[in-house]
Order: structure tokens, then sequence, then C-alpha cells
């Protein structure tokens, strides 16, 4: 092998055995063709490593030596589905798209855009978008990310691509969506037909009830259901994401007895009449409010959607001058007036829709349906809503 070609595939073995004064150990290496790209593989490992060892017969220190000044030189490369700790003085690889702007902001972290930098990742790809959510805080990482890799083989839940420790800051990684469920209803019309948004709206029932499904030790919420909590991917599929705040309860009874609404943040304007004790139906509700919020975008665009929130502001009592301007969906233990005729008017048109959007809207939690139940319902009549459209859509003489 000639010189040249040494210094380029042993580039940096040379540079950690010259950092460790192992140079004259660079012809084992040469001799087994255990080259750079070999070492930065991330199958290599520490026990590799010690078989090389015992092998070249070389001296006790070498393999502590090399071990130690290896990571200065090779730089970490995660992989997709793993936790990986990286060193705080070592390379991030990932490159921050707007700092300054990032694409949202919650209770539990920040979410910005950002790239993969290649070679330092599991994918070939050059170019991987992707949205990184930054936390303060480890246990409430570790949380979020316990709880979307226990849910997220469901095809309607947003799925971590992995989680980082880099110093004393803490990372989620994801893929990257075109935009939120609110974004949409606050500047876009609807452009499709209502089956497509309906089915996706199905999908997000199937992972509330996928999340609700009864395990044999605890309960599942999600607790922050709303529109921003929605994303919207690039094949226009609806995903739910922000697991911050969603909650598995240790079953002591055969019944969800819930747990104390004040220990909890939630967004409120979905929020549940209900106080005291919340559980799996007070996601229903807030499902339910977007299920409705979207019949109304679809009927009568942003516009719509932005009217519809103006009237239920309106519905709120006003108290000594002062009035909670949050469009809540009920007042005063009812349903709020804006909302009875929207659902009187959108019943005339979406009769089935509406119809189980009630039951999911009851204000006693006892009486809603499950989220199953109501996918169940829900996607029956989907179903016999595309079939039509589909008959409708052929010429007249094709349907007689």
């Amino acid at each position: 092998m000639s010189a040249t070609t040494i210094h380029q595939r042993f580039c940096l073995i040379l540079g950690v055995l010259i950092e460790t004064r192992w140079t004259h150990v660079l012809q084992c290496f040469v001799s087994e063709d255990l080259d750079d790209k070999a070492l930065d593989e991330g199958a290599f490992s520490k026990e590799t490593l010690r078989k090389f060892h015992v092998r070249h017969g070389l001296p006790p220190d070498f393999l502590a030596d090399f071990w130690a000044a290896k990571s200065s030189f090779f730089l970490p490369k995660i992989q997709q589905g793993g936790h990986h700790v990286i060193r705080k003085d070592d390379l991030l690889p990932i490159s921050f798209e707007n700092p300054d702007k990032p694409l949202g902001k919650g209770a539990h972290g920040t979410v910005y855009g950002a790239s993969l930098i290649p070679g330092l990742h599991w994918s070939s790809k050059t170019h991987t978008r992707i949205a990184v959510k930054k936390f303060d805080e480890a246990k409430v990482r570790t949380h979020e990310y316990k709880m979307i890799r226990k849910f997220d083989a469901h095809p309607y839940i947003l799925p971590a691509l992995c989680s980082i420790d880099h110093g004393s800051s803490y990372y989620i990684l994801f893929p990257r969506g075109k935009m939120s469920l609110r974004q949409r209803f606050q500047y876009e019309d609807c452009n499709s037909s209502p089956a497509e948004f309906l089915k996706h709206y199905v999908g997000l029932l199937d992972a509330l009830g996928h999340l609700h499904k009864e395990e044999p030790a605890a309960w599942n919420c999600h607790f922050d259901i709303k529109t921003s909590n929605i994303l919207i991917k690039y094949d226009g599929k609806f995903v739910l994401i922000d697991f911050g705040t969603s909650y598995s309860k240790i079953k002591f009874h055969a019944q969800d007895s819930g747990t104390e609404a004040q220990r909890h943040s939630h967004s409120a304007e979905y929020k549940a009449p209900e106080s005291g004790k919340i559980g799996r139906k007070f996601d229903v509700w807030a499902i339910a409010c977007i299920g409705l919020e979207l019949l109304v975008w679809i009927d009568e665009g942003w516009k719509g959607v932005r009217s519809f929130a103006k009237s239920r502001r309106g519905d709120m009592p006003r108290d000594g001058g002062i009035s909670d301007r949050t469009p809540y969906f009920y007042v005063d233990g009812k349903h709020a007036p804006s909302v009875q005729s929207m659902l009187g008017k959108l019943g005339q048109k979406y009769p089935e829709e509406i119809k189980i959007l009630r039951r999911m809207l009851k204000i006693d939690p006892n009486d809603r349906f499950t989220a199953e139940m109501a996918c169940l319902r829900f996607r029956e009549c989907v179903n016999v809503s595309f079939l039509i459209m589909v008959w409708y859509s052929k010429p007249y003489l094709d349907r007689h």
C-alpha cells in the first residue's frame, strides 16, 4: 500500500496515534485494513479494539490511551431510534436554520427548524430537514421521549427520530412537517375533498384510541390536544404531536378515576367543562371541538373559523367589566350559544358527522363517546360519504 493511500485512509488513526505517542502501531492497523472508515462505523466497539490489542500483543496502556483519544478525532454519529450522549465540547450533529425564530414554543420546550449534518447521522441523504425540540431539563425530555416511543408505531402519531444529551441541553429530533392544523385554519381555505380531510380526522381519532387503549397496569391520556399540536405532513396526513403533558396513571381500580385537573397544563380553548378529576374523556372533548372546527373550515374556510372563535368569545360572561377572552366551547355548564348554533347549522349539511360530535361533546364526561367508539362511527360515515362522492363524480349514464 502506497504512502499516499495510507495517508488518505488512515489519517485520523494516525492523528490518534500521534496524540497518544503510539505511532509505531500504525502498521498493525494497515495490516488488518482497519482504516478510518472502519473505526467511524457505529458498530466499532471497545471490545473490537481489545481483540485487536490482544492479536498484536500490544502493551497494556495502548487500549486505554487509544480509546480515550479516539472521541476527539472521530465525531459521534447518531443512529435513528437511539439515545445519544455527546460531550459538550464535541460537535452537535445538527445545523439550526434560524435559532432566533423557533417553529414553536411551549411550557416544556422550544422547537427549531434544523438539518442533520451530512456524515454524522444514519441517513444517506445529503440534506435531511428535521424539527428539534430543545428542553432545559433532562427529566422532562426523558418523559416525553418515553411516551412518544410507547405510542409512535401508530401512523397518525409523529415518531421521534432519536434523543440527544449535549452538555446541559437535551433534545428530541422529529421528522419535519409542513405546518400545524392551527396554521392551516388561520391562513388557508379547504382546497380538497371534504372526505380527504375527514379521513385524516378519523386517523387522529384512531391515534387517540390507540393512546387510550387499556393496558394491564395503566391509563394513558394526552391532555394537551389542540390544533397547534396536530401537524400536517407533506403528504397531507394529520399527526398528533407534543406528549409533554401526556400522562400514564397506574391502575388501582377497574374504572378510570382520573387525575386532578390542576396538575396538568392544557389548552384553555379546548378545555372540557369538568373540574376536579379529569381522564380520557377530557381528550375526547378536545378532539371533538377540533372536529367541529374542521367542519366549519371545510364549509366556510379560514374566515369562518375566525368568525366562529370570535362568536365564542362573545358568548363569555362579563363580570364587573372583566371577561375571559378565551373562546371556550361551553359556558356555565352548557354548550356556548355559538356552538349550539353551529351544531344546528352544520347538522343540515353533515348530519351523521354532527350526530357523532354531539355525543363526543356531552357535558357529562360519562355520557361521551370513547375515542374508540367515535373513531368507529366516524369511519363508517366517512366511508359512506366517500362512496357517495365517487358515485356522483361518475358520468350520469355510468351511474344508471
